[in-house]
């Protein structure tokens, strides 16, 4: 009996493939998300310009504009981008989006739920270490608005009523969330 040619345990358990086949994952994840994120992106900018009739316009509506077209676009583009484009600009924009939320109105928005997609995308496209980082990051950025806030370089200045209470307001909040849906979940 001849003992058989046996390949290094690594090699025999499809180590490279296994490494290619989850940075495959990584990529269709990252596209999905993408596309997931730019087709709610349209209904979900168009939730948030109806508060101009509760609230008029707010500088976070410009975000928002800017941000919509950049994921469609981006979307559209997603085959001739990297992973490293189409992954970090999805992080971005959920990252940014949380940022102009928490500038604009504190604490009565969705910027915090923003923060917590852009940490978990962060792990689902580059790993543990990097989530956390971005994690942090947010938690930074938090406190630091409110020390912007509390030595009165952010002044918020409004009754927190018409933020909140008009159903535009839900439905941007509903958008909202499914937005982050469609970011995380949609993908899988």
């Amino acid at each position: 009996n001849e003992i058989p040619n046996l390949k290094p345990l690594p090699e025999a358990l499809g180590a490279r493939d296994t490494v290619s086949n989850f940075n495959d994952i990584r990529s269709r994840l990252a596209e999905n998300s993408l596309v997931a994120s730019a087709i709610v992106a349209i209904p979900a900018l168009a939730s948030s310009i109806y508060r101009v009739v509760d609230i008029g316009w707010i500088p976070p509506m410009t975000v928002h504009c800017i941000l919509a077209v950049l994921i469609v676009v981006m979307a559209i583009l997603r085959k001739r981008l990297p992973y490293s484009v189409r992954s970090t600009v999805v992080i971005a924009i959920f990252f940014v989006l949380g940022a102009a939320a928490l500038i604009s109105s504190g604490l009565a928005t969705n910027g915090r739920a923003l923060f917590i997609a852009a940490s978990v995308l962060t792990v689902l496209f580059f790993g543990i270490r990097e989530g956390a980082m971005v994690f942090a990051l947010s938690v930074a950025f938090i406190f630091a608005t409110f020390l912007l806030i509390q030595n009165g370089t952010i002044v918020h200045n409004f009754d927190v009523y018409p933020l909140i209470t008009p159903l535009s307001a839900w439905i941007t909040a509903a958008f909202t969330l499914l937005l982050l849906f469609a970011a995380i979940c949609v993908p899988m």
